[in-house]
C-alpha cells in the first residue's frame, strides 16, 4: 500500500468531478492539505468559471506537482464558499485509461439472497453457541484461556507477514533476548494483544464506535512499523493496494477517496448499531466493509480482525470476546483475500458471506477442541499439584503458569500472591521435579531462571513446539 506522486510524470489530465456539499466540511477542513501549490489551480478554475459553477475541468498538472494538490484545490475552493467542490476524482493515463477509487457499497445490502445462506447461518449459529457454552462454564477464563488470545494475536499479524510465533512472544515476554527484526515482530503481536484488552473493557460501558476503534489503531500501531502513518486517525491520502513498487494503475484495489472516507465509516457505524436478520451474516458484512473502507493507513486487516470477536460480544452472541477467527484465515488467506476481492470485482456479497460463516463453524469446532483440552489439563493438574506440593498456594502457582506459561521465577513471585520467596522457590522446585515446567534458562549469578509450561504451549499450537 502507497501514496501515490506524480512528481515525475507529466501530461497528466485529472478529470474533477463536482458535488454539491456543505460550505463548512469537517473532513476538508482537518486535512493538512497543500493548498500554496493548489492556489494557481483554484484561479485558473474560477476564470474559466466566473459564476462559481464547477462542472468537469481537465487541469494539467506540471511537473513537480503533487497530486496531493488536488485535495488541495478543493480545501481552497471550499474556503472560498463554493459550494460546489471536488468530492470524487479518476485520474487518467495519457493513453485514456481510468483509474477509480472504489465506492462502497450501502448498507444494509439491498438484494441478498438470504435464502440461500440460511443453512450456513443455522450451522455457524450452532457451532458459536457450543463454544460460548463451554465459555460460560470457565470460572476464570481470562487466566486459562490467556494463551488463546496470545495466539490469536500471533495469527492475526501473520496475515499481515509478522514472523514470529506463540512460544518466542510467550519468550521474549520473559525477558529472553531476541533479534531487532523478532523483536519488531512480537511488539506489534503485543500491541494486538493489548488494544483486544482495552476495547474488551471499554464495551463493559460503551458501544463500539469510530472513537474506539481509533483508540484501538492508536494501541496498534504503537511503537511498531506504521508508528508513522497517523496512528488513531483516519487516512486523508488516497492509498491503493497491489505489489510493491507498482503504480496505481496496477492496483489490484483502489480503496474509497479520503475527501469520502468519513461519510462511508459513518454509514458503517450506523450499521453496527441496526438489527440485522441475523448477527452472524452483519458480523461478515462490517468486517468485509471495513477492509473495503480501509480508513487507515497502516494495521487496517488487524483492526478488521479485532472487530469480529468486539462485534459479537457486543451483540451478546459471546458472553466474553474471547472467540478467534485469524487461525482459519490465516490458514485459508489466499481464498480470503479472493472472497473480499470479489465484492469489489463482482459485488460477490453472497460468496463473501458463505465463506465467512464456514469459517466460523470450523474455528468454532478447533477453538472448542482447545478449550475442552486447556479445561481437561488444568483440571488434571488442580489435583495432582495438591499432592505434589501440599501446600494451600498449589491452586495460585498453577493459575500463574497458566496465565503466563513462559515465565522468570522472579516474575511468578511477584505475580502468584504467594507470601514468601522461599515458599515460592520450593513449589517451582517441586512442579519441574514433576515435569510440569522445564527450564529455558537456567540461573546464572543474579540472573533467575526461566521456566515453561510445555504440555500448554503445545496445546495451545496444536502442534509439538516446546
Amino acid at each position: 500500500m502507497e501514496r501515490f506522486s506524480y512528481q515525475e510524470r507529466t501530461g497528466l489530465d485529472i478529470a474533477l468531478h463536482s458535488l454539491i456539499i456543505p460550505e463548512e466540511n469537517p473532513v476538508l477542513d482537518s486535512m493538512a492539505l497543500s493548498i500554496k501549490e493548489s492556489e494557481k489551480y483554484v484561479q485558473k478554475i474560477l476564470e474559466e468559471d466566473p459564476d462559481n459553477e464547477l462542472g468537469s475541468h481537465d487541469l494539467v498538472f506540471e511537473e513537480g506537482c503533487l497530486v496531493d494538490d488536488l485535495v488541495g484545490i478543493a480545501f481552497v475552493v471550499c474556503q472560498r464558499g463554493i459550494t460546489s467542490v471536488v468530492s470524487s476524482y479518476s485520474f487518467l493515463q495519457e493513453e485514456g485509461g481510468r483509474v477509480n477509487p472504489y465506492f462502497p457499497d450501502s448498507l444494509p445490502l439491498a438484494g441478498l439472497n438470504y435464502a440461500n445462506l440460511i443453512t450456513l447461518v443455522g450451522q455457524a449459529n450452532a457451532a458459536l453457541a457450543r463454544y460460548d457454552g463451554l465459555l460460560q462454564g470457565i470460572i476464570n477464563p481470562e487466566v486459562l484461556l490467556s494463551p488463546l488470545t496470545t495466539q490469536e494475536a500471533v495469527l492475526s499479524s501473520k496475515i499481515e507477514g509478522t514472523q514470529a510465533t506463540l512460544d518466542e512472544v510467550l519468550e521474549h515476554e520473559a525477558g529472553q533476548k531476541m533479534s531487532q527484526e523478532k523483536t519488531d515482530d512480537i511488539l506489534e503481536i503485543v500491541n494486538y494483544r493489548v488494544a483486544l484488552h482495552m476495547a474488551s473493557e471499554a464495551l463493559s460501558s460503551q458501544s463500539l464506535s469510530l472513537s474506539l476503534i481509533k483508540e484501538m489503531h492508536s494501541l496498534l500501531m504503537d511503537r511498531v512499523r506504521g508508528e508513522d502513518k497517523m496512528p488513531g486517525k483516519f487516512r486523508n491520502d488516497q492509498v491503493f493496494i497491489g505489489r510493491p513498487g507498482s503504480r496505481i494503475e496496477q492496483a489490484t484495489f483502489i480503496p474509497p477517496s479520503p475527501l469520502q472516507l468519513v461519510d462511508h465509516m459513518e454509514a458503517l457505524d450506523r450499521y453496527m448499531a441496526f438489527e440485522e436478520k441475523d448477527v452472524l451474516l452483519q458480523t461478515a458484512v462490517i468486517h468485509a466493509q471495513f477492509e473495503i473502507i480501509h480508513p487507515f493507513n497502516d494495521g487496517n486487516g488487524r483492526i478488521g480482525r479485532l472487530l469480529i470477536p468486539l462485534f459479537l460480544y457486543q451483540k451478546r452472541v459471546l458472553s466474553r470476546p474471547m472467540f478467534y477467527l485469524s487461525g482459519y484465515l490465516e490458514s485459508h488467506r489466499e481464498e480470503y483475500y479472493e472472497r473480499l476481492g470479489a465484492i469489489s470485482l463482482e459485488k460477490d456479497w453472497e460468496g463473501w458471506i458463505a465463506f465467512f460463516l464456514k469459517s466460523i463453524i470450523e474455528q468454532a469446532k478447533i477453538n472448542s477442541d482447545k478449550v475442552k483440552g486447556i479445561l481437561a489439563l488444568y483440571e488434571r493438574l488442580k489435583s495432582d499439584i495438591v499432592g505434589i506440593t501440599h501446600s494451600q498456594y498449589a491452586i495460585n502457582a498453577l493459575d500463574t503458569v497458566f496465565s503466563k506459561p513462559v515465565f522468570k521465577t522472579t516474575d511468578f513471585f511477584a505475580r502468584s500472591s504467594i507470601p514468601t520467596k522461599a515458599t515460592s522457590s520450593l513449589i517451582l522446585r517441586q512442579m519441574q521435579t514433576a515435569g510440569i515446567l522445564v527450564p529455558l534458562k537456567e540461573a546464572s549469578g543474579r540472573r533467575p531462571a526461566t521456566l515453561c509450561f510445555p504440555e500448554l504451549i503445545n496445546l495451545t499450537e496444536g502442534r509439538k513446539v516446546v
